[in-house]
């Protein structure tokens, strides 16, 4: 009953405004050269790649009031450095000759998207863990 109370709330909270409003998108390369060829995928690799793309979303509360908390520009920059030791992940998979996924590695960045909503975590989050 409290879940669909919920439920019913956040529809409410939701219907009066913009669920997510985007500010920026773009894609963050790389900092420096990667290299480029092509990976091919384990079989573990090629069974979890064919259950489909499981996006990721990351949620941060700042811990001051400092702007610095959320500054975009720092985070590219250390997502770009990142990205260099893993840049398996900012490629994209493709079907070689035999028609198998590999990881063509391109250098082509990953999807990087700035957003606001005043919904809150546990607006999404399941009320039943946040019972006493």
């Amino acid at each position: 009953m409290r879940a669909r109370r919920k439920a019913n709330s956040l529809a409410a909270k939701m219907a009066g405004e913009e669920e997510v409003r985007v500010i920026e998108s773009s894609f963050v390369m790389p900092a420096s050269d990667t290299p480029r060829k092509a990976l091919r995928l384990s079989p573990l690799e090629l069974m979890l790649a064919n259950r489909g793309l499981t996006p990721v979303v990351r949620f941060y509360r700042p811990r001051t009031t400092d702007d610095a908390f959320f500054d975009v520009i720092r985070l590219k920059t250390a997502l770009g450095k990142a990205l260099v030791a893993f840049y398996p992940m900012a490629d994209r998979l493709r079907a070689d000759a035999d028609g198998r996924l590999e990881i063509d590695c391109n250098n082509k960045g990953v999807l990087f998207v700035v957003a606001h909503s005043r919904l809150t975590n546990y607006d999404f989050s399941d009320s039943r863990h946040h019972q006493g």
